[in-house]
């Protein structure tokens, strides 16, 4: 028996021995050949998305925002309770109000209130304009929007534009208790996190992210192609929009929808009837303005839904239709579009 128990003691060794050896001689790249060199998740918007990993680029499935390594995303975030004591003990920081200008200046409704010497740079035009905060890179910011939906987006931004000390206001004023450093501190608060106001705010940001970054993909001198110039045998384009004309038809339905409900003045060169935008907008940078100003209206449309006004009616080219409806509708009509688009990228040779 001894004899027994000392030949599988020498057997196990011996494997144990050899194993090592043929561990040894894997080649130095073996590890890396069955996992990804970096981790990727979608870019920050504040959806339960942004905790999902991916072992490799592409697109959010869940936001349709494009996927960034996981290592470029470092976000800080400062809890609504601790704000007004952060502020207080950091006297140089500066804050960054994403929202809407209506939002910001407390014309929306809820009004969940601004803090106090806050600038305004809706998220939607926060590249464009990182110009005029060139001076702030090495100064602490903190951004915020209503519900931390639009302000993690925006602190990435920042961050990839070597914005050195960023922070986030994780949860947004919407659940922020706090008035004392607060501009204005509402009454009261008219929808509760997790209600209509981010449920269509989400959607809206889908929505708009999808449309917005396919259409930056386009190319100036693709702008005005149509599947029409192909003459595809079988298919029938005949008299189809641009893809510009997609894009213009598209914001300007949106003004049209959403100033029915917020009673906003109809921008320059958009006419009651007219379904297809400015004839002299030609160029892809004013159309690209055009179509992102029309979502910040959204935005002011979604901060304004309560559970309390969503079945008021609204008059609508000669009808009535429920604020709620009539919110979904201009979010449908620009999903439709937004199939239309991919198709005339596709045929561009472009994926969305």
């Amino acid at each position: 028996m001894q004899n027994l128990i000392t030949a599988f003691k020498a057997a196990l060794l011996a494997s144990i021995f050899l194993l090592t050896i043929q561990s040894s001689r894997m080649p130095a790249n073996y590890i890396d050949q069955t996992a990804s060199d970096d981790e990727y998740v979608c870019s920050p918007c504040g959806q339960d998305c942004d905790n999902t990993e991916y072992h490799s680029p592409g697109t959010c499935p869940n936001c349709n925002m494009p996927l960034v390594k996981k290592s470029t995303v470092h976000i800080t975030n400062i809890k609504p309770t601790e704000i007004c004591s952060y502020i207080a003990s950091h006297p140089g920081v500066v804050l960054l109000d994403v929202r809407s200008k209506e939002e910001y200046e407390g014309k929306a409704n809820p009004d969940y209130g601004t803090l106090k010497g806050a600038i305004n740079i809706p998220v939607q035009v926060l590249e464009s304009k990182l110009s005029t905060i060139e001076n702030l890179k090495n100064k602490e910011i903190i951004v915020y929007c209503s519900h931390s939906h639009r302000s993690p987006a925006a602190t990435y931004i920042l961050m990839q534009h070597g914005f050195t000390n960023v922070k986030n206001l994780a949860g947004g004023m919407s659940v922020m208790n706090d008035n004392d450093c607060k501009k204005s501190a509402p009454a009261s608060k008219q929808v509760a996190e997790g209600s209509l106001t981010p449920a269509v705010e989400r959607l809206l940001n889908f929505t708009e992210n999808s449309i917005i970054k396919l259409a930056e993909k386009i190319p100036e001198d693709k702008f005005n192609f149509t599947p029409e110039s192909l003459n595809i045998s079988g298919a029938n384009f005949k008299d189809v929009r641009t893809f510009a004309g997609q894009v213009k038809h598209l914001a300007t339905d949106n003004y049209h929808i959403w100033t029915a409900i917020t009673s906003d003045p109809l921008p320059p060169g958009v006419h009651e009837g007219d379904v297809n935008g400015p004839a002299e907008m030609t160029s892809k940078a004013d159309i690209m303005k055009f179509l992102k100003d029309s979502f910040i209206l959204g935005h002011k449309v979604t901060a304004g839904l309560t559970e309390k006004n969503a079945m008021e009616m609204i008059s609508f080219r000669g009808g009535k239709l429920p604020r709620l409806d009539l919110t979904w509708y201009a979010l449908t009509h620009d999903q439709e579009h937004y199939g239309q688009m991919v198709v005339y990228a596709r045929l561009c040779g472009i994926a969305p």
